[in-house]
């Protein structure tokens, strides 16, 4: 990318690198864990011209612990969360830096139709320190993807709570 003629005085070429690394462990049956770092910079770019979805220096990206009997699972943890084909939940990994969540997500799967309980918060991602929970769960869901309910169709139901609720320009408060 290029910044040319984007600013006065802003001509520089950079480079945006992303380095991610994982260790999963699993226990028998019933039981896995998952680590995730990386590594997010705008090299080349003067750090105050650096925008936020650019640079991540080495930090923690998932953190989560799975424990699964089939065909329920619960992943509790730092996590990405995907619904709607990420246009409805997502992580933007078009992104340098993508969106992760401190969530707990309750799965009930089979092999074409699965259902999520989830509650959790969008992790604040800080450039130059640890990222940080939100704090609080304020973000909830049920959303289903069903593919053997009707014939060649998918249907995807859903239903999303955030909390606290909104406040408008106006003064209203969501709901």
């Amino acid at each position: 990318q290029t910044a040319i003629d984007f600013m006065s005085g802003n001509a520089q070429v950079y480079d945006l690198t992303r380095i991610r690394g994982g260790l999963g462990l699993y226990a028998p049956k019933y039981l896995s864990a998952y680590i995730q770092f990386h590594d997010d910079h705008a090299l080349g770019l003067p750090l105050r011209l650096t925008a936020a979805n650019m640079r991540d220096i080495f930090d923690l990206r998932q953190a989560y612990l799975r424990f699964q009997i089939k065909p329920a699972a619960v992943i509790a943890g730092r996590q990405e969360l995907k619904f709607g084909d990420e246009r409805l939940i997502g992580i933007s990994n078009w992104a340098n830096v993508s969106r992760t969540y401190d969530a707990i997500d309750a799965r009930v799967e089979s092999d074409k139709n699965r259902v999520d309980l989830f509650s959790g918060s969008v992790v604040t991602i800080n450039p130059t320190s640890l990222d940080r929970p939100n704090g609080g769960f304020a973000l909830h869901g049920a959303y289903g993807t069903l593919t053997t309910l009707v014939p060649k169709i998918r249907l995807e139901p859903y239903v999303l709570l955030r909390t606290p609720y909104v406040t408008s320009q106006q003064g209203m408060k969501g709901r």
